[in-house]
């Protein structure tokens, strides 16, 4: 949990909150650790968007969707940044692109 408690230190959500606050947010709150093999989907463009997805490991890939049918990659999200964030506090809750882990 101490390895999760200072990545999320390093993002911006809780940049400004102390650890020792992040680690109780941690215990009180209902969070979830998925594993994504490499090409694997995250979730797909025009999906619902229910909570927030921080990069604990890793990188993802901010797909976009083209009218000829093939993906253009627009951002490549690692270790401590999230997504889903813009789309959750916003009128609009559905991911506007496809998140590849």
């Amino acid at each position: 949990m101490e390895n999760i408690v200072g990545i999320l230190g390093t993002n911006t959500l809780f940049k400004d909150i102390p650890i020792d606050e992040i680690r109780d947010i941690l215990r009180k709150t209902r969070s979830t650790v998925k594993k994504y093999k490499s090409g694997q989907i995250v979730v797909f463009e025009g999906d619902e968007c229910l909570s927030i997805g921080i990069v604990l490991a890793g990188r993802v890939n901010v797909q976009k969707a083209m009218e000829s049918g093939t993906s253009t990659t627009i951002d490549s999200l690692g270790q401590g940044k999230s997504f889903g964030d813009p789309v959750l506090f916003s009128d609009f809750h559905h991911y506007p692109s496809t998140i590849v882990a």
